[in-house]
């Protein structure tokens, strides 16, 4: 079998990601120093090319 390797920078780049509740991620940004900014959470952001 084989098995085909993917650049990371093209597999952040194509993930979906996880859909969080805008008032659950404001609460949680609230309690915790989270660095990373919503738009940078963003598909299509040009971040993770």
């Amino acid at each position: 079998m084989a098995v085909e390797f993917i650049p990371v920078d093209n597999l952040v780049a194509a993930y979906p990601g996880i859909v969080i509740d805008t008032v659950a991620d404001a609460r949680i940004r609230d309690k915790f120093p989270i660095r990373l900014s919503n738009k940078d959470m963003q598909p299509g952001n040009g971040r993770w090319k």
